[in-house]
């Protein structure tokens, strides 16, 4: 199958311009595709390589900052199992090196189905487990614990070379959410660090729940997770329709076949 060369554009931002709004100046954009840039892993028509970025902190120690990259529809594994590539960057953006996670790839132990979308969200949770070495979160919208893409959120404690060293599970049945969630909401379509907001000492997270029916058909919700340093939910908030102080109104979605296939 023909490689697919997608996908991730770094722009490195030049003076900015003051003249119009919104407007800036780019000094060059490098594209970072298979074989080139120091991009090695291959990637085939459909990946989805790219599906999700963020930026990364210094997982290797040496003073720039990395990247996370999500290919949710990547099958390693399995049809649409996902995966997340770890890129080591130097100065220029290129690559130096890189590492792979999902279904028995790079450390990771986890339990991933067929269809699970693994790497729809990624986020640099900072260093939860409290050893020093950051750690990622990673959405998998379409897990079925519970139910049909009831979804699921993976906490990866990472090692320094981009492997996992443990990892806990968020959803309906696991991580000790508590809570319900309902079929098809899928959970963990976006997911976000949010540093500390109870004051415990333990940076948060935010979750994505975007076809959820509360108020309305796919009105959609987010939940706040107030977590533990081994990645389990202490406590959690979902905000939507009427929901965890929220009184705006949100109505039906206008993209409302996004990701229904």
């Amino acid at each position: 199958m023909k490689n697919r060369a997608i996908l991730i554009s770094l722009l490195f931002l030049g003076s900015t311009s003051y003249a119009q709004p919104n407007c800036i100046s780019l000094d060059s954009v490098l594209k970072i595709v298979t074989g080139k840039h120091g991009f090695s892993p291959s990637l085939s028509a459909g990946d989805m390589f790219g599906g999700s970025v963020h930026e990364l902190s210094d997982l290797d120690g040496d003073g720039i900052d990395d990247l996370i990259v999500g290919a949710f529809r990547e099958n390693l594994g399995g049809t649409d199992r996902g995966a997340v590539h770890i890129l080591f960057l130097n100065t220029n953006a290129t690559v130096k090196s890189t590492a792979k996670i999902g279904s028995g790839t790079g450390g990771f132990t986890g339990q991933i189905d067929d269809g699970d979308h693994f790497g729809i969200s990624v986020a640099d949770i900072g260093d939860l487990d409290q050893d020093g070495v950051t750690d990622i979160a990673v959405g998998a919208l379409r897990d079925d614990d519970g139910g049909a893409d009831k979804g699921a959120v993976w906490i990866l404690f990472m090692n320094t070379n981009g492997t996992v060293k443990s990892h806990q599970k968020i959803s309906e049945t696991a991580g000790a959410l508590n809570r319900p969630l309902e079929a098809d909401g899928r959970f963990g379509q976006s997911v976000c660090r949010i540093d500390d907001l109870d004051g415990d000492g333990i940076q948060d997270i935010g979750v994505g729940n975007f076809q959820d029916n509360t108020g309305g058909s796919r009105c959609g919700a987010a939940y706040v997770l107030f977590l533990r340093t081994n990645g389990t939910v202490r406590s959690s908030v979902k905000i939507a329709n009427g929901q965890g102080g929220f009184t705006g109104t949100m109505k039906l979605p206008m993209m409302q076949e996004l990701f229904t296939s």
